[in-house]
Protein backbone atom coordinates (compact mmCIF):
# COMPACT_ATOMS: atom_id res chain seq x y z
CA UNK A 1 0.00 0.00 0.00
CA UNK A 2 1.16 3.40 -0.87
CA UNK A 3 0.51 5.93 1.97
CA UNK A 4 0.47 9.08 0.38
CA UNK A 5 -1.75 7.61 -2.60
CA UNK A 6 -4.06 6.33 -0.15
CA UNK A 7 -4.45 10.04 1.44
CA UNK A 8 -4.39 11.57 -1.91
CA UNK A 9 -1.37 13.85 -1.20
CA UNK A 10 2.37 13.87 -2.84
CA UNK A 11 5.34 11.97 -1.16
CA UNK A 12 6.93 15.70 -0.77
CA UNK A 13 4.06 16.85 1.38
CA UNK A 14 4.72 19.03 4.31
CA UNK A 15 3.15 17.95 7.97
CA UNK A 16 0.63 20.37 7.75
CA UNK A 17 -0.58 19.22 4.54
CA UNK A 18 -0.62 15.36 5.43
CA UNK A 19 -2.51 16.20 8.79
CA UNK A 20 -5.22 17.95 6.61
CA UNK A 21 -5.20 15.56 4.29
CA UNK A 22 -6.30 12.87 6.90
CA UNK A 23 -8.20 14.66 9.06
CA UNK A 24 -10.57 15.90 5.61
CA UNK A 25 -10.40 12.09 4.61
CA UNK A 26 -11.58 10.40 8.35
CA UNK A 27 -14.34 13.18 8.48
CA UNK A 28 -15.30 12.00 5.17
CA UNK A 29 -15.53 8.61 5.19
CA UNK A 30 -15.92 8.32 9.03
CA UNK A 31 -18.65 5.37 9.41
CA UNK A 32 -20.68 7.07 11.94
CA UNK A 33 -21.30 9.81 8.78
CA UNK A 34 -23.16 6.46 7.07
CA UNK A 35 -23.82 3.49 8.99
CA UNK A 36 -25.67 1.51 6.22
CA UNK A 37 -22.14 1.53 3.76
CA UNK A 38 -19.73 -0.91 5.09
CA UNK A 39 -17.07 0.48 2.62
CA UNK A 40 -16.50 3.52 4.98
CA UNK A 41 -14.79 1.26 7.71
CA UNK A 42 -12.70 -0.59 5.32
CA UNK A 43 -11.31 2.97 3.65
CA UNK A 44 -11.51 4.33 7.33
CA UNK A 45 -9.63 1.77 8.40
CA UNK A 46 -6.71 1.90 5.26
CA UNK A 47 -6.68 6.02 6.11
CA UNK A 48 -5.72 5.56 9.54
CA UNK A 49 -3.20 2.79 8.80
CA UNK A 50 -1.65 5.28 5.63
CA UNK A 51 -1.76 8.02 8.08
CA UNK A 52 0.51 5.99 11.09
CA UNK A 53 2.82 4.58 8.15
CA UNK A 54 3.49 8.57 7.28
CA UNK A 55 3.95 9.61 10.95
CA UNK A 56 5.99 6.61 12.30
CA UNK A 57 8.37 6.35 8.89
CA UNK A 58 6.96 2.74 8.82
CA UNK A 59 6.64 3.06 4.52
CA UNK A 60 9.22 1.36 1.87
CA UNK A 61 11.47 3.27 0.94
CA UNK A 62 13.72 3.49 -2.20
CA UNK A 63 17.12 1.76 -1.26
CA UNK A 64 18.81 5.54 -1.73
CA UNK A 65 16.31 7.38 0.24
CA UNK A 66 16.80 4.06 2.75
CA UNK A 67 21.33 4.75 2.67
CA UNK A 68 20.70 8.41 3.18
CA UNK A 69 18.36 7.68 6.54
CA UNK A 70 21.01 5.55 8.20
CA UNK A 71 23.61 8.12 7.21
CA UNK A 72 21.72 10.96 8.59
CA UNK A 73 20.80 9.13 11.95
CA UNK A 74 25.19 8.12 12.23
CA UNK A 75 26.30 11.75 11.30
CA UNK A 76 23.68 13.02 14.18
CA UNK A 77 24.76 10.73 16.69
CA UNK A 78 28.48 11.53 15.25
CA UNK A 79 27.88 15.47 15.51
CA UNK A 80 26.19 15.22 18.99
CA UNK A 81 27.93 16.73 22.10
CA UNK A 82 27.83 13.39 23.69
CA UNK A 83 30.57 11.84 21.83
CA UNK A 84 32.61 14.75 21.68
CA UNK A 85 36.35 14.08 22.88
CA UNK A 86 36.58 17.67 24.69
CA UNK A 87 33.00 16.71 26.37
CA UNK A 88 33.82 13.20 27.31
CA UNK A 89 37.36 15.02 28.86
CA UNK A 90 35.51 17.71 30.82
CA UNK A 91 33.17 15.14 32.16
CA UNK A 92 36.10 12.98 33.48
CA UNK A 93 37.97 15.99 34.71
CA UNK A 94 34.90 16.93 36.36
CA UNK A 95 33.88 13.05 38.08
CA UNK A 96 37.63 13.08 38.84
CA UNK A 97 37.59 16.41 40.70
CA UNK A 98 34.42 15.64 42.68
CA UNK A 99 35.82 12.59 43.96
CA UNK A 100 39.06 14.58 44.93
CA UNK A 101 36.95 17.27 46.75
CA UNK A 102 34.66 14.08 48.69
CA UNK A 103 37.86 12.19 49.67
CA UNK A 104 39.57 15.52 51.19
CA UNK A 105 36.22 16.51 53.28
CA UNK A 106 36.12 12.80 54.33
CA UNK A 107 39.44 13.16 55.72
CA UNK A 108 38.71 16.33 57.31
CA UNK A 109 35.56 14.86 59.15
CA UNK A 110 37.19 11.85 59.85
CA UNK A 111 40.39 13.78 61.50
CA UNK A 112 38.31 15.65 63.37
CA UNK A 113 36.07 13.03 64.95
CA UNK A 114 39.42 11.70 66.58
Amino acid sequence: MDPYAELGISPDASSDEIKSAYRRLAKQYHPDSNPENNDYAEKMNRINEAYSMIREGRYDLDPGEEWYREQYKEASRRDSILYHPLFRRVVLIGIAVSMFVVGIAAAFFSALRV
